[in-house]
């Protein structure tokens, strides 16, 4: 962990301790553990965070994804469809339920949310290369290209999504 990481460790945990129905302290808190891979530390926090209030889209969402990442689809799914239903509105939420169904291997679902998320922010570098990548385990190379190139400009997504884009082209080009 970092200094940073472990500063902020430091000053959220005492947040919630003078302040124990602050989720927002402890959304944070768990954010910062499930940055230094405290998997399980980050998902207490979360669960805390929705014990004081069962509201919260992003700790839903961001409980998902670790539960996905831990093998648990089906609480996976459960999380992100109830931050969905709280926040219909969100395209990270969409483009997260897609990401645990593409690593899930389930890539029409994975393919139908995420042009869900594009409809709600169809500029989302995030969901373009999200796209893309469905679109790679599809075979769908041009296509995958044609995503990826939608992310190109973005900070963040751009080298992902170059890179995508060169491994691809090499692909596409040992078929011809």
């Amino acid at each position: 962990t970092t200094f940073y990481a472990r500063v902020m460790e430091t000053h959220l945990s005492k947040a919630v301790e003078l302040k124990p129905e602050n989720t927002d302290a402890r959304a944070a808190l768990g954010d910062v553990y499930a940055k230094a891979g405290k998997i399980d530390q980050a998902k207490e926090t979360y669960g805390e965070a929705l014990e004081v209030n069962p509201h919260l889209g992003k700790v839903l969402s961001n409980l998902g994804l670790i539960e996905n990442s831990t093998g648990n689809m089906a609480s996976a799914l459960e999380h992100l469809q109830k931050a969905i239903h709280l926040e219909p509105e969100n395209a990270v939420f969409y483009n997260n339920l897609a990401t645990v169904y593409l690593e899930n291997k389930q890539y029409e679902e994975a393919r139908q949310t995420v042009e869900k998320a594009l409809k709600l922010e169809p500029n989302s570098a995030l969901a373009h290369c999200t796209y893309g990548e469905i679109l790679m385990e599809l075979k769908n190379h041009q296509a995958a290209i044609y995503e990826f190139q939608k992310a190109l400009n973005d900070p963040k997504w751009g080298p992902f999504a170059k890179k995508q884009i060169r491994a691809l082209k090499q692909k596409v080009s040992f078929k011809e």
